[in-house]
């Protein structure tokens, strides 16, 4: 009998130290799981505010501390940034995520007159200066009133690329008559500053004989 009661002893110290040593083999090295909230990349106009919408954190053994680094991110200045959260556990395992944001030049940022010259016919002909002004400024466009002082018709520009620092103008009508049509077309590139940019532009006269290039032009955007 003694011996039984020293081999259940035995046998129930073993098995406490087997769970001991179990729990003590166990070791958290599964970091964080970061889970970004809204879009990503995300954009804003240029000089605006970022509104960050937060992220999701998820642990087996629960967050010890999160952190957010967006010293890289320039709201003043058209670009394409980074901004990162951090993760930590109670066993300092750290996770990372990133978040890109695209700070692009959009309509309203282009507000005002738009001054410079006109010289036609081009390169050799009169120099002569005019004032144009926007119509109805949206997110990704922007509307000419009376391009180049040339006609009083409304011309779309498209704000193309991830920065809206590529100004496009398709070909539009800006005259018709019985014997001929004006067709106006430009391309051209924003300064990342939003403050000016140049445009160099054609419009084309078509006619049941010909197509002639009657003016070639410059506009320069001043904030």
């Amino acid at each position: 009998m003694k011996r039984l009661l020293i081999s259940c002893f035995s046998l129930g110290l073993l098995i406490i130290l087997f769970l001991s040593s179990c729990v003590d083999e166990v070791k958290d090295d599964t970091e964080p799981f970061i889970t970004i909230v809204g879009s990503n990349p995300a954009y804003i106009r240029l000089n605006s505010a970022f509104r960050d919408s937060g992220i999701i954190v998820t642990d087996n053994y629960g967050v010890f501390k999160m952190w957010i680094d967006t010293s890289e991110l320039n709201t003043r200045e058209a670009g394409r940034y980074k901004i990162y959260y951090f993760a930590e556990d109670f066993n300092n395992n750290v996770a990372k995520a990133e978040r890109t944001v695209i700070v692009r030049i959009e309509g309203s940022n282009l507000t005002g007159e738009w001054q410079g010259e006109r010289i036609s016919p081009y390169p050799s002909g009169l120099v002569v200066p005019f004032v144009d002004s926007l119509y109805d400024p949206g997110i990704r466009h922007i509307y000419f009133k009376q391009i180049g002082g040339l006609y009083p018709s409304i011309i779309k520009a498209d704000l193309l690329g991830s920065l809206g620092d590529t100004l496009a103008i398709r070909k539009q009508i800006v005259s018709i008559t019985d014997t001929s049509t004006t067709y106006f077309s430009a391309s051209g590139t924003i300064a990342h500053n939003g403050k000016s940019f140049q445009l160099f532009y054609h419009l084309i006269t078509e006619t049941t004989t010909s197509l002639d290039t009657s003016a070639t032009s410059q506009l320069i955007y001043h904030k």
